[in-house]
C-alpha cells in the first residue's frame, strides 16, 4: 500500500470505494522528487501502464460509487505523467 506521511493514505485496491485523498490534498503538501532521466522514464512507463489498466477497469465497473474515484485517480495520474513528460 502506498502511503502519504500526512493525515491520509492512498489505497492500493482499485475496486475499493474511497474519498479522493490525493485531489483534496492542499498544494502546500506538494512533494518534489528528483529523478534521473532513466528513473523518470521508468516511473512514467509504470504509471502509463497502470492508467491503461485503470481505463479498462473504469469501462468494466458497474458500481457508480466506484467510478468517480477511479476517474479521479486516472485524471490525477495523467497529470503526473504530463509533468514527467516535461521533465
Amino acid at each position: 500500500m502506498l502511503a502519504y506521511r500526512g493525515s491520509y493514505s492512498v489505497r492500493a485496491d482499485p475496486l475499493m470505494a474511497y474519498p479522493d485523498p490525493i485531489g483534496s490534498m492542499p498544494r502546500m503538501n506538494a512533494m518534489q522528487i528528483d529523478l534521473t532521466d532513466d528513473e523518470r522514464k521508468v516511473v512514467r512507463h509504470a504509471l502509463a501502464s497502470y492508467v491503461s489498466d485503470l481505463r479498462e477497469e473504469i469501462t468494466k465497473t458497474e458500481k457508480h460509487e466506484w467510478l468517480d474515484g477511479l476517474r479521479r485517480e486516472k485524471n490525477i495520474l495523467e497529470r503526473v505523467i504530463a509533468q514527467l513528460d516535461v521533465g
